[in-house]
């Protein structure tokens, strides 16, 4: 209706600039993903009042995963499986959901220290760390990942995007972790 009290000349010169703003737009969006950062890093913690000891089984023993790691919380198809050996260098863990798939093998292992590579989709390769602080009967668990995802325009965008799943699921897995573990070791005393 409000088209019938423009004129014909208003009409066509709203449409151009609309048109002309939208492209404009797709210009910018398509520049930011040339020059945007296509790596992420992602690094959480939490303390927990218990001796390193008392973590490390949690860690570097990979069928323990399945009771801590947040991963059905975001994807409820999600089954983890050990694939092969279950601890050391070379433990390899696999998973299946709906939304991705991925496998997660440990590279290295020292009295505090686990890296992995985590290999996602087939495609988006990334690594991480778990790190133990040991403080009298507090343990500080340092977890970081960190990769990059090269995917011309988009990867920026996707890289926004894994930077706060991957934030959301570290902080739900380091929760859960220290729920498992403090419960276990006040069991056990």
């Amino acid at each position: 209706m409000l088209f019938v009290f423009l004129r014909r000349g208003t009409v066509i010169t709203l449409a151009r600039n609309v048109i002309k703003t939208l492209v404009l737009l797709a210009l910018i969006l398509v520049l930011i993903g040339l020059v945007a950062k296509q790596h992420y890093r992602v690094e959480r913690s939490i303390t927990l009042d218990v001796p390193s000891a008392a973590i490390k089984p949690w860690l570097w023993d990979l069928t323990q995963w399945q009771q801590w790691l947040a991963l059905r919380q975001f994807d409820q198809q999600a089954r983890l499986e050990v694939r092969a050996q279950a601890q050391g260098v070379g433990a390899h863990l696999g998973w299946q959901g709906q939304r991705s798939q991925g496998e997660l093998s440990i590279v290295s292992d020292s009295a505090s220290t686990l890296n992995y590579q985590l290999l996602v989709n087939n495609e988006y390769l990334s690594h991480g760390q778990f790190q133990l602080i040991s403080s009298g009967e507090q343990t500080r668990i340092l977890w970081q990942q960190q990769g990059e995802i090269t995917l011309p325009v988009i990867g920026p965008y996707l890289v926004w995007f894994t930077e706060h799943t991957l934030a959301n699921t570290m902080t739900h897995s380091l929760n859960n972790l220290k729920t498992v573990v403090e419960l276990e070791h006040k069991d056990e005393q």
